[in-house]
């Protein structure tokens, strides 16, 4: 989906305005990724999973047209707390 469709009023540019003085949208300060286990089912996504990554940080980048969007890549557990 375009994030036009799942941030309702977001606009890439910071600067335009409604009026005089009011900023329009909002502004993505970074992303947050969290990788489940899914990709250790088969050993061959497992491998892909590093260019995979890239590939998607470039595209979330370009798409949004923001070249130093920061991310933070997290790991989730698949033992559950007591692991």
């Amino acid at each position: 989906e375009a994030i036009e469709t799942v941030v309702p009023g977001y606009n890439k540019s910071k600067n335009e305005t409604d009026g005089p003085c009011d900023p329009v949208g909002y502004e993505i300060a970074g992303v947050v990724w969290f990788q489940g286990y899914s990709d250790l089912v088969d050993w061959p996504k497992t491998l892909e999973y590093p260019s995979n990554l890239q590939n998607l940080i470039r595209d979330v980048r370009a798409d949004l047209g923001i070249k130093d969007l920061p991310f933070v890549v997290a790991e989730l557990g698949n033992h559950g707390v007591d692991s």
